[in-house]
């Protein structure tokens, strides 16, 4: 029995090594929070410009480094989120961004990503949203009461 328990244990640490972990990168931690982005594909924004690529691990991480350093977002730079229901990635500038509904990202209340005010409708329907924003409209104030 305890041949068996070792061998549990060194296959569990084993598979959770870094070395295992190849994806799991230093530069696709979240630049705001520091967790992993990857795992939450239907979350993570990428930034990218024209030296290096950034990840975060939601919209609303996304909006606090945004609006913590604006001069960081240059107008070539590409902010990339996710459709919440195509699981399309597009333009976060051209994203409708639903809050207050019952749907949570890792981060906990966030802004759902929508590719038009059509599916933005539909979704606060569905999901109890009280808002509706655009890129613009997303500012520290709005970042500082999601969720309340």
């Amino acid at each position: 029995m305890k041949k068996l328990s070792c061998y549990i244990l060194l296959v569990l640490v084993a598979c959770n090594s870094p070395k295992n972990q190849a994806e799991n990168t230093e530069n696709d931690n979240c630049k705001t929070c520091g967790m992993h982005s990857l795992p939450y594909p239907k979350w993570n924004v990428t930034w990218k410009n024209t030296n290096q690529t950034k990840w975060f691990c939601s919209p609303r991480c996304m909006f606090i480094q945004v609006h913590k350093t604006p001069s960081l977002v240059n107008p070539s730079d590409s902010l990339l989120v996710t459709d919440y229901y195509t699981q399309n990635r597009m333009a976060a500038q051209k994203a409708f961004f639903v809050i207050g509904s019952d749907i949570t990202s890792p981060m906990g209340h966030d802004f759902v990503p929508l590719q038009d005010e059509k599916a933005a409708t539909d979704f606060m329907t569905e999901h109890k949203g009280k808002q509706v924003l655009r890129f613009e409209e997303v500012n520290n104030e709005v970042i500082k009461n999601l969720g309340k």
